[in-house]
Protein backbone atom coordinates (compact mmCIF):
# COMPACT_ATOMS: atom_id res chain seq x y z
CA UNK A 1 0.00 0.00 0.00
CA UNK A 2 1.62 3.18 -0.85
CA UNK A 3 0.76 5.62 1.96
CA UNK A 4 0.94 9.32 2.36
CA UNK A 5 2.40 11.70 4.59
CA UNK A 6 0.08 13.82 6.75
CA UNK A 7 1.39 17.61 7.55
CA UNK A 8 1.19 18.70 11.01
CA UNK A 9 -2.14 19.15 12.18
CA UNK A 10 -0.96 22.71 13.47
CA UNK A 11 1.91 23.30 11.42
CA UNK A 12 4.57 26.32 11.97
CA UNK A 13 5.64 28.69 9.20
CA UNK A 14 9.18 28.06 8.20
CA UNK A 15 11.79 31.30 7.97
CA UNK A 16 13.04 30.74 4.88
CA UNK A 17 15.51 33.86 5.01
CA UNK A 18 18.43 32.74 3.20
CA UNK A 19 16.90 30.34 1.43
CA UNK A 20 18.03 29.47 -1.93
CA UNK A 21 20.44 27.54 -4.34
CA UNK A 22 23.96 28.69 -3.51
CA UNK A 23 25.85 28.30 -6.85
CA UNK A 24 28.50 27.18 -8.40
CA UNK A 25 27.83 23.29 -7.45
CA UNK A 26 30.73 20.83 -8.21
CA UNK A 27 28.47 19.28 -10.59
CA UNK A 28 24.50 19.56 -11.68
CA UNK A 29 22.51 17.82 -8.91
CA UNK A 30 19.50 15.53 -10.13
CA UNK A 31 16.34 14.91 -8.36
CA UNK A 32 13.67 12.11 -8.57
CA UNK A 33 10.65 13.57 -6.58
CA UNK A 34 7.59 11.36 -6.25
CA UNK A 35 4.43 12.69 -5.27
CA UNK A 36 0.36 12.39 -6.73
CA UNK A 37 -2.37 14.22 -8.21
CA UNK A 38 -4.27 12.88 -5.20
CA UNK A 39 -2.06 13.22 -2.03
CA UNK A 40 -3.05 16.26 0.12
CA UNK A 41 0.44 16.73 1.35
CA UNK A 42 1.98 16.79 -2.12
CA UNK A 43 -0.48 18.91 -3.46
CA UNK A 44 -0.84 21.33 -0.68
CA UNK A 45 3.21 21.23 0.43
CA UNK A 46 5.83 19.51 -1.66
CA UNK A 47 4.18 20.72 -5.25
CA UNK A 48 3.92 24.62 -3.73
CA UNK A 49 8.04 23.87 -2.36
CA UNK A 50 8.65 22.52 -6.20
CA UNK A 51 6.79 25.66 -7.53
CA UNK A 52 8.82 28.37 -5.57
CA UNK A 53 12.10 26.59 -6.32
CA UNK A 54 11.09 26.97 -10.31
CA UNK A 55 10.01 30.78 -9.80
CA UNK A 56 12.77 32.01 -7.86
CA UNK A 57 16.08 30.24 -8.39
CA UNK A 58 15.72 28.98 -11.94
CA UNK A 59 17.58 28.87 -15.33
CA UNK A 60 15.24 27.80 -18.10
CA UNK A 61 18.15 27.36 -20.48
CA UNK A 62 20.90 25.99 -18.06
CA UNK A 63 19.00 24.08 -15.12
CA UNK A 64 20.77 24.26 -11.63
CA UNK A 65 19.55 20.89 -10.93
CA UNK A 66 17.31 18.45 -12.74
CA UNK A 67 14.18 17.06 -11.42
CA UNK A 68 12.06 14.29 -12.99
CA UNK A 69 8.36 14.35 -10.93
CA UNK A 70 7.39 10.56 -10.92
CA UNK A 71 3.68 9.95 -10.23
CA UNK A 72 2.28 7.06 -8.19
CA UNK A 73 -0.94 5.68 -7.53
CA UNK A 74 -4.02 4.24 -9.07
CA UNK A 75 -5.97 7.24 -8.93
CA UNK A 76 -3.08 9.75 -10.51
CA UNK A 77 -3.52 9.84 -14.60
CA UNK A 78 -0.36 10.68 -14.07
CA UNK A 79 1.43 7.34 -13.19
CA UNK A 80 3.48 4.92 -14.99
CA UNK A 81 4.80 1.52 -15.12
CA UNK A 82 8.39 3.12 -15.35
CA UNK A 83 7.68 5.34 -12.63
CA UNK A 84 6.39 2.20 -10.38
CA UNK A 85 9.83 0.45 -11.21
CA UNK A 86 11.98 3.38 -10.28
CA UNK A 87 9.77 3.65 -6.89
CA UNK A 88 10.44 0.44 -5.87
CA UNK A 89 14.27 0.31 -6.56
CA UNK A 90 14.39 3.18 -3.84
CA UNK A 91 11.50 1.36 -1.37
CA UNK A 92 9.08 4.30 -1.32
CA UNK A 93 6.21 3.34 0.60
CA UNK A 94 5.13 7.31 1.12
CA UNK A 95 4.23 9.84 -0.71
CA UNK A 96 5.23 12.93 -1.25
CA UNK A 97 9.24 11.63 -1.08
CA UNK A 98 12.28 13.51 -2.74
CA UNK A 99 15.84 11.66 -3.61
CA UNK A 100 18.71 13.76 -4.56
CA UNK A 101 21.72 12.49 -6.78
CA UNK A 102 20.55 8.66 -6.04
CA UNK A 103 20.14 9.05 -2.64
CA UNK A 104 22.85 11.39 -0.98
CA UNK A 105 19.86 12.77 0.83
CA UNK A 106 16.08 11.56 0.49
CA UNK A 107 13.30 12.98 2.43
CA UNK A 108 10.32 11.76 3.16
CA UNK A 109 6.73 13.92 3.67
CA UNK A 110 6.28 17.94 3.86
CA UNK A 111 4.83 19.64 6.77
CA UNK A 112 4.06 23.10 4.53
CA UNK A 113 5.36 24.78 1.91
CA UNK A 114 7.47 26.98 3.64
CA UNK A 115 9.91 24.89 5.39
CA UNK A 116 9.61 21.81 2.35
CA UNK A 117 10.98 24.84 0.02
CA UNK A 118 13.79 25.17 3.13
CA UNK A 119 14.54 21.93 3.45
CA UNK A 120 14.47 21.38 -0.57
CA UNK A 121 17.30 23.99 -1.56
CA UNK A 122 19.37 23.27 1.49
CA UNK A 123 19.42 19.38 0.48
CA UNK A 124 20.63 20.85 -3.22
CA UNK A 125 22.86 22.89 -1.83
CA UNK A 126 24.78 19.72 0.12
CA UNK A 127 24.63 17.55 -2.75
CA UNK A 128 26.13 19.87 -4.81
CA UNK A 129 28.78 21.20 -3.44
CA UNK A 130 30.31 17.69 -2.11
CA UNK A 131 33.08 16.53 -3.58
CA UNK A 132 32.63 14.36 -6.94
CA UNK A 133 34.42 12.59 -9.71
CA UNK A 134 34.79 15.05 -12.83
CA UNK A 135 32.32 13.88 -15.38
CA UNK A 136 31.22 16.00 -17.96
CA UNK A 137 27.69 15.04 -19.95
CA UNK A 138 25.47 16.26 -22.51
CA UNK A 139 22.39 15.44 -23.72
CA UNK A 140 20.84 16.03 -27.70
CA UNK A 141 17.65 14.77 -28.77
CA UNK A 142 15.65 15.41 -32.44
CA UNK A 143 12.03 14.04 -32.94
CA UNK A 144 10.86 12.89 -36.41
CA UNK A 145 6.94 12.93 -36.37
CA UNK A 146 6.02 10.74 -33.17
CA UNK A 147 9.71 8.91 -32.77
CA UNK A 148 12.05 10.57 -30.56
CA UNK A 149 15.73 9.89 -31.15
CA UNK A 150 18.77 11.02 -28.15
CA UNK A 151 22.30 10.79 -27.49
CA UNK A 152 23.78 10.81 -24.59
CA UNK A 153 27.66 12.17 -24.58
CA UNK A 154 29.54 11.43 -21.48
CA UNK A 155 33.62 12.91 -21.26
CA UNK A 156 35.85 11.83 -19.06
CA UNK A 157 38.52 13.73 -18.74
CA UNK A 158 40.70 12.31 -16.17
CA UNK A 159 44.03 10.12 -16.09
CA UNK A 160 42.23 7.10 -15.01
CA UNK A 161 39.21 4.85 -16.42
CA UNK A 162 35.87 6.14 -14.93
CA UNK A 163 32.82 3.38 -14.44
CA UNK A 164 29.19 4.22 -13.81
CA UNK A 165 25.88 3.63 -14.02
CA UNK A 166 23.74 5.71 -16.84
CA UNK A 167 19.73 6.08 -16.12
CA UNK A 168 18.28 8.37 -18.64
CA UNK A 169 14.31 9.68 -18.62
CA UNK A 170 12.29 10.94 -21.00
CA UNK A 171 9.79 13.76 -18.87
CA UNK A 172 7.10 15.69 -20.39
CA UNK A 173 6.84 19.25 -19.37
CA UNK A 174 3.99 21.47 -18.22
CA UNK A 175 1.59 19.00 -18.08
CA UNK A 176 -2.19 19.30 -17.00
CA UNK A 177 -3.72 17.21 -14.78
CA UNK A 178 -6.85 17.15 -12.60
CA UNK A 179 -5.98 17.16 -8.35
CA UNK A 180 -8.88 16.19 -6.66
CA UNK A 181 -7.00 17.89 -3.56
CA UNK A 182 -7.02 21.28 -4.74
CA UNK A 183 -10.24 20.55 -7.26
CA UNK A 184 -9.01 21.77 -10.24
CA UNK A 185 -6.07 21.54 -13.32
CA UNK A 186 -2.56 22.09 -11.80
CA UNK A 187 0.45 22.33 -14.07
CA UNK A 188 3.04 19.62 -13.14
CA UNK A 189 6.74 19.91 -14.43
CA UNK A 190 9.15 17.39 -16.00
CA UNK A 191 6.96 14.44 -15.20
CA UNK A 192 8.27 11.05 -15.84
CA UNK A 193 7.06 9.64 -19.44
CA UNK A 194 9.45 6.90 -20.10
CA UNK A 195 12.98 5.22 -18.79
CA UNK A 196 15.05 4.58 -21.66
CA UNK A 197 18.17 3.19 -18.84
CA UNK A 198 18.10 2.47 -15.57
CA UNK A 199 21.62 2.16 -14.02
CA UNK A 200 22.74 0.60 -17.50
CA UNK A 201 26.73 0.29 -16.60
CA UNK A 202 28.63 2.58 -18.87
CA UNK A 203 32.79 2.63 -19.13
CA UNK A 204 34.53 5.75 -19.98
CA UNK A 205 38.41 5.71 -20.59
CA UNK A 206 40.48 8.38 -19.50
CA UNK A 207 40.04 11.51 -21.72
CA UNK A 208 37.09 9.77 -23.98
CA UNK A 209 33.42 10.09 -24.95
CA UNK A 210 31.50 7.68 -24.59
CA UNK A 211 27.96 8.08 -26.54
CA UNK A 212 24.88 5.81 -26.22
CA UNK A 213 21.98 6.28 -28.70
CA UNK A 214 18.03 5.70 -27.66
CA UNK A 215 14.69 5.76 -29.79
CA UNK A 216 11.17 5.55 -28.28
CA UNK A 217 7.91 6.12 -30.23
CA UNK A 218 6.06 9.44 -28.20
CA UNK A 219 2.43 7.70 -27.49
CA UNK A 220 -0.38 10.37 -29.50
CA UNK A 221 -1.32 11.61 -25.89
CA UNK A 222 1.76 13.38 -25.01
CA UNK A 223 2.72 16.81 -26.06
CA UNK A 224 5.99 15.98 -28.20
CA UNK A 225 6.91 19.85 -28.27
CA UNK A 226 7.58 19.52 -24.09
CA UNK A 227 9.56 16.31 -24.50
CA UNK A 228 12.55 16.65 -22.79
CA UNK A 229 15.63 14.11 -21.87
CA UNK A 230 16.99 13.99 -18.85
CA UNK A 231 20.40 11.65 -18.01
CA UNK A 232 22.35 11.00 -14.65
CA UNK A 233 25.43 8.96 -13.84
CA UNK A 234 26.02 7.32 -10.97
CA UNK A 235 29.50 6.56 -9.31
CA UNK A 236 29.68 3.11 -9.19
CA UNK A 237 31.11 2.50 -5.81
CA UNK A 238 28.92 5.27 -3.96
CA UNK A 239 26.02 4.48 -6.07
CA UNK A 240 25.22 8.42 -6.11
CA UNK A 241 24.16 10.32 -9.19
CA UNK A 242 27.98 12.46 -9.97
CA UNK A 243 26.20 14.29 -13.01
CA UNK A 244 23.29 14.86 -15.08
CA UNK A 245 21.97 16.94 -18.04
CA UNK A 246 19.04 17.17 -20.41
CA UNK A 247 18.14 17.88 -24.17
CA UNK A 248 17.08 21.59 -23.32
CA UNK A 249 21.26 22.24 -22.38
CA UNK A 250 22.34 20.05 -25.49
CA UNK A 251 21.29 22.01 -28.00
CA UNK A 252 24.41 23.21 -30.46
CA UNK A 253 24.44 27.40 -29.74
CA UNK A 254 26.82 30.08 -30.38
CA UNK A 255 25.85 33.43 -28.73
CA UNK A 256 27.99 36.14 -29.69
CA UNK A 257 29.07 39.45 -28.19
CA UNK A 258 30.24 42.74 -29.85
CA UNK A 259 32.55 45.42 -27.82
CA UNK A 260 31.90 47.99 -28.54
CA UNK A 261 28.03 47.64 -29.46
CA UNK A 262 28.40 50.98 -31.48
CA UNK A 263 31.33 51.38 -33.84
CA UNK A 264 33.15 54.55 -34.87
CA UNK A 265 35.13 54.75 -38.06
CA UNK A 266 38.97 53.55 -36.81
CA UNK A 267 37.88 51.78 -34.08
CA UNK A 268 38.71 47.84 -33.51
CA UNK A 269 35.70 45.50 -32.83
CA UNK A 270 36.20 42.28 -30.45
CA UNK A 271 33.99 39.70 -31.13
CA UNK A 272 33.45 37.39 -28.17
CA UNK A 273 31.35 33.93 -29.04
CA UNK A 274 30.06 31.36 -26.38
CA UNK A 275 29.39 28.04 -27.08
CA UNK A 276 26.76 25.40 -26.17
CA UNK A 277 26.33 21.51 -26.80
CA UNK A 278 29.63 20.54 -27.45
CA UNK A 279 32.75 19.63 -25.46
CA UNK A 280 35.64 21.38 -25.65
CA UNK A 281 37.57 17.77 -26.55
CA UNK A 282 34.76 18.00 -29.83
CA UNK A 283 35.88 21.37 -31.25
CA UNK A 284 38.23 21.49 -33.93
CA UNK A 285 38.46 25.27 -34.48
CA UNK A 286 36.67 28.28 -34.35
CA UNK A 287 36.36 30.91 -37.05
CA UNK A 288 34.82 34.51 -37.42
CA UNK A 289 33.54 35.47 -40.64
CA UNK A 290 33.14 39.19 -41.42
CA UNK A 291 31.87 41.04 -44.22
CA UNK A 292 32.88 44.87 -45.00
CA UNK A 293 31.70 46.97 -48.04
CA UNK A 294 31.08 43.89 -49.58
CA UNK A 295 34.70 42.57 -49.23
CA UNK A 296 34.88 39.51 -47.24
CA UNK A 297 37.39 38.17 -44.85
CA UNK A 298 38.10 34.63 -42.32
CA UNK A 299 39.86 34.61 -38.98
CA UNK A 300 40.59 32.11 -36.57
CA UNK A 301 38.82 32.76 -33.27
CA UNK A 302 41.59 32.41 -30.27
CA UNK A 303 40.49 30.69 -26.98
CA UNK A 304 39.84 32.85 -24.44
CA UNK A 305 38.40 30.21 -21.67
CA UNK A 306 36.09 27.08 -21.61
CA UNK A 307 33.96 26.97 -24.79
CA UNK A 308 34.68 30.77 -24.90
CA UNK A 309 36.16 32.31 -28.20
CA UNK A 310 37.58 35.91 -28.94
CA UNK A 311 38.94 37.95 -32.25
CA UNK A 312 39.44 41.46 -33.13
CA UNK A 313 38.64 43.00 -36.43
CA UNK A 314 41.10 45.97 -36.90
CA UNK A 315 39.27 49.56 -37.54
CA UNK A 316 38.06 50.42 -40.87
CA UNK A 317 38.74 53.69 -42.44
CA UNK A 318 35.40 54.98 -43.83
CA UNK A 319 31.60 54.25 -43.28
CA UNK A 320 29.92 51.28 -43.93
CA UNK A 321 27.92 47.87 -42.62
CA UNK A 322 29.79 45.26 -41.32
CA UNK A 323 28.35 41.58 -41.06
CA UNK A 324 29.44 38.60 -39.28
CA UNK A 325 28.75 34.76 -38.31
CA UNK A 326 30.74 32.77 -35.88
CA UNK A 327 31.55 29.27 -37.25
CA UNK A 328 32.33 26.17 -34.88
CA UNK A 329 34.19 23.12 -37.10
CA UNK A 330 34.05 19.93 -34.62
CA UNK A 331 36.58 16.72 -34.74
CA UNK A 332 33.70 14.75 -37.05
CA UNK A 333 33.51 17.01 -40.19
CA UNK A 334 30.64 18.64 -38.96
CA UNK A 335 30.46 22.61 -38.17
CA UNK A 336 27.27 25.30 -36.87
CA UNK A 337 27.17 28.92 -36.98
CA UNK A 338 25.66 31.89 -34.64
CA UNK A 339 22.91 33.55 -36.84
CA UNK A 340 24.56 36.36 -38.67
CA UNK A 341 24.58 40.26 -37.38
CA UNK A 342 25.37 43.45 -38.13
CA UNK A 343 26.58 47.17 -37.15
CA UNK A 344 27.07 49.96 -38.86
CA UNK A 345 30.35 51.82 -38.85
CA UNK A 346 29.72 55.07 -38.04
Amino acid sequence: MLLTFLPLAFPVKANIEGAGLELPFTHVPFIESFEGTWCPPCMQNMHPAFERLYEHDWNPHDHPVHIVEIHLGSYDPLTVDDGIEVASYYSVTGIPTYVVDGGYAIQVGASNPDSAYEKLCSDINSAGKRSVPKIHMLVSSAIRGRTLKATVKIYNPGSKEFSGLLTVYVVEDNVTAYSSVTGQDETFRFVLRKVLAFNSFTMIQPDSISSEYFQWGIPSSYNSKNIIVVAAIRDIETKFYIQSACSIEGRKEITVERHPEKVSIGEEITIVAKVKGVFEKEIETVKLQYSFNGETNEMEMTRAGPLEYRATIPGFDTCGTLTYKVTVYTTDGKSFSSKQESVEVM
